[in-house]
C-alpha cells in the first residue's frame, strides 16, 4: 500500500510539470516577460530603476578626474557655484613636472582621469585619439550638448578629425579672427620721435622698407656709442629665433605655407621667402644687425635693450623684458617713451592690409576631451555644455555673480566696491577666487550681452592702467591678424618615418639661416640659400610636402571648401 502512494504522488509530479511546461509553450510574447527582461530585472534594483535620472537633469553629486597643465584647487567660489550648479567636483591630477611627460606616462599606463585638456599644438592629441584613449563626442553633443554646438557655431567643422568626428572640445576659441596683434619691430619710441619719423609712422601706420632703413641708419649715425658701447641697430634674441624670422615674414606678407598652382610648397620656395632672408643679410652687411646676435640668449639680449645702445629687436611685442626697466628713469618717474614699442614694417610691393604679423586661431589654445576611461560620459558632456553656456563663461571667467561684478541694464557690470580690489593687485584677487583658472572651455571675443568674456578684458579696457605699449600694438598691428586654423596641424604624423625626415629638414633650415644672414656678401648668401633648398629636397622634402597636402585636401573636405 504504501508502495502504490508513492508511484501516485511521483505520476501527480509529473503531471503537473507536463501542464506547466504545455502552458509555456502556448504562450504569446505579451503574456510572459522574455529571459532577457527577467535577467535585466534580476540584476537592477527596483530602486535604481524607479530612480533613474536622465542625465540633462542630473545633478546627483559626483567627482570627476581632470587633467589640466596646471595643478588646481576647485574649492573656491567659481569651483563651488560649479557645483552647485551641476553636481559635479573636479580633482585635478597632479603633474609634479613637465606636462606633456605626465600625458604620455598616463596614455602609457592606461591611467586615465575622466577628462584630459592638451595644447593644441602637442602631438599627444593625435596620440589619445588614435588609440582610443579618448571618445567621439558626436552623438552626446547632439543629445547632451546644444551649447557646445551654438557655442562653436561655424567653428564646430574644424576642430573635426579627420575621421569626421569630433573628439575635442577648443578652449579659448573665438567665433571670428580677434584683432590681436603678436609679432612687430621693437623699437625705442623716444629715438622715432627725436629723429622725426613718429609722424611719417603715424600718418599712414607703417614704415616702407626704406623708411625703415633710414631710421636704422640715421640712428646709427647720431649715436654711434652709448655709454661706452658701440650700438646695435638691431638685435635678435636667439633663445627665440623664430619670434624675430616671423616678425620679418610678416613684413613680407608670408604664411604658413607658399600656395602655388593649387598646392602648398615649402615656404622655402616663395620667392618673397628668399627676398626676406638677403634683406636681414643686407642688414648684417650694413653694419645695422648685432654680428653677435647668433648667442644671444635672452638674459644677455635683454640686457643690451635695458643699457639702452639697441634701436630694435624685432620680437612678440610682450617679450621685451627690458620695458620693465625703460619704464622709469633713475628717480622713479615714469618714461614711456623710452620703451620699445611694436611697429609695422612692410616691404616693397606689399599690401599693408595684409601683413602677416598676427598669426592666430579661432581654435584657441586646447583642447579638452572626454576619456573612455569615463563611467559617466553623458554627464560629463553636459557638464562641459553648462561650462560652455553664457551662464558658465559668466560664472568661469568673471566669477559668481554678486562676487566682483552685478547686472545692470542685462550687462555684466563691475562693482564699484570691487574695483579697489581688482586695482590694488587684480590677479591675485581673480586667481584666490577661480576666475579664469579653469580653462577647459573658454571663449574668447564679446558675450551676448555686449560685454568681453574675458573679465581682464573689461577691466584692462575700462578700468586699469593701460599698457601703453600693448594699445600702440592694437592701434597699428591688431589689423595684421590672421587666422592660420586651416595650415595647422598638416605636418607628418609624430613616430612615423617622414616625421623623421620633416624634422631633418627643420635641423637644416636652423643650421643654415644663420650662415645666410651673416654671408659677407649677397652672392654668398644666396648661393647659401639656394644650398639649404638642395640639401632639404635631398633630405626628402617632396614626401613632407605631399603629406601636407594629402592632409590639406583632407582638411578642406571636412570645412566643405
Amino acid at each position: 500500500m504504501k508502495t502504490k502512494v508513492l508511484k501516485l504522488v511521483a505520476l501527480f509530479a509529473a503531471l503537473i510539470m507536463a501542464l506547466n511546461i504545455m502552458a509555456g509553450c502556448g504562450s504569446t510574447s505579451g503574456d510572459k516577460t522574455s529571459d532577457a527582461e527577467t535577467s535585466s530585472k534580476a540584476t537592477t534594483p527596483a530602486e535604481e530603476t524607479k530612480d533613474a535620472k536622465d542625465p540633462a537633469e542630473d545633478t546627483t553629486p559626483i567627482t570627476l578626474k581632470v587633467f589640466l597643465k596646471n595643478e588646481l584647487n576647485w574649492d573656491t567660489p567659481v569651483g563651488r557655484e560649479i557645483t552647485k550648479k551641476t553636481g559635479i567636483t573636479l580633482d585635478f591630477v597632479p603633474i609634479a613636472g613637465d606636462a606633456q611627460e605626465k600625458l604620455n606616462l598616463m596614455l602609457a599606463s592606461n591611467d586615465m582621469p575622466d577628462i584630459v585638456s592638451i595644447d593644441r599644438w602637442s602631438d599627444a592629441n593625435s596620440k589619445y585619439i588614435k588609440s582610443k584613449a579618448v571618445i567621439p563626442l558626436d552623438d552626446l553633443m547632439e543629445k547632451y550638448g546644444p551649447n557646445v554646438k551654438s557655442q562653436l557655431g561655424d567653428t564646430l567643422k574644424k576642430v573635426l578629425n579627420e575621421d569626421g568626428h569630433l573628439y575635442g572640445i577648443p578652449s579659448w576659441f573665438s567665433s571670428e579672427v580677434q584683432p590681436s596683434p603678436v609679432f612687430g619691430f621693437l623699437i625705442r619710441m623716444n629715438y622715432v620721435k627725436e629723429l622725426g619719423y613718429y609722424e611719417k609712422y603715424t600718418s599712414k601706420g607703417y614704415f616702407t622698407k626704406d623708411e625703415f632703413l633710414s631710421l636704422l641708419k640715421d640712428w646709427k649715425a647720431k649715436y654711434p656709442n652709448i655709454n661706452g658701447k658701440d650700438t646695435l641697430p638691431v638685435t635678435i634674441n636667439q633663445d627665440n629665433y623664430s619670434g624675430a624670422r616671423y616678425t620679418f615674414m610678416g613684413m613680407y606678407a608670408i604664411g604658413s605655407y607658399y600656395e602655388q598652382d593649387g598646392k602648398l610648397r615649402d615656404n622655402v620656395y616663395n620667392p618673397a621667402y628668399k627676398e626676406m632672408f638677403m634683406f636681414m643679410n643686407q642688414l648684417y652687411r650694413e653694419g645695422l644687425l648685432d654680428k653677435d646676435w647668433p648667442v644671444n640668449k635672452t638674459a644677455l639680449w635683454n640686457e643690451k635693450m635695458s643699457n639702452g645702445y639697441v634701436l630694435c629687436a624685432p620680437d612678440a611685442y610682450w617679450n621685451a623684458g627690458a620695458n620693465s626697466v625703460l619704464a622709469k628713469d633713475a628717480n622713479g618717474n615714469e618714461t614711456p617713451d623710452n620703451m620699445f614699442y611694436p611697429f609695422k614694417v612692410v616691404a616693397d610691393g606689399v599690401d599693408p592690409q595684409k601683413t602677416t604679423y598676427g598669426p592666430t586661431s579661432v581654435l584657441g589654445w586646447l583642447f579638452t576631451y572626454i576619456t573612455s576611461a569615463n563611467k559617466y560620459p553623458e554627464r560629463t558632456m553636459k557638464f562641459l555644455d553648462y561650462l560652455i553656456s553664457e551662464e558658465g563663461q559668466y560664472i568661469t571667467q568673471w566669477g559668481p555673480e554678486g562676487l566682483f561684478w552685478e547686472m545692470k541694464d542685462n550687462q555684466r557690470t563691475i562693482k564699484e566696491d570691487s574695483l579697489e580690489e581688482l586695482k590694488k593687485d587684480f590677479w591675485t584677487a581673480i586667481g584666490d577666487n577661480g576666475i579664469r583658472k579653469y580653462e577647459i572651455v573658454f571663449k574668447s571675443g564679446i558675450a551676448q550681452d555686449g560685454k568681453p568674456y574675458d573679465l581682464w578684458a573689461e577691466y584692462s579696457q575700462n578700468y586699469g592702467t593701460k599698457d601703453p605699449v600693448a594699445e600702440f600694438a592694437k592701434q597699428y598691428l591688431g589689423d595684421s591678424a590672421w587666422d592660420t586654423t586651416l595650415y595647422d596641424n598638416l605636418g607628418p604624423a609624430a613616430g612615423t618615418p617622414e616625421a623623421l625626415i620633416s624634422t631633418k629638414i627643420s635641423d637644416i633650415g636652423k643650421n643654415m639661416e644663420p650662415k645666410i644672414i651673416l654671408a659677407k656678401t649677397q652672392e654668398e648668401a644666396s648661393q647659401l640659400y639656394d644650398q639649404m633648398v638642395a640639401d632639404m629636397e635631398k633630405a626628402g622634402l617632396a614626401k613632407v610636402e605631399e603629406i601636407v597636402n594629402a592632409n590639406f585636401a583632407k582638411k578642406r573636405e571636412l570645412w566643405g571648401n
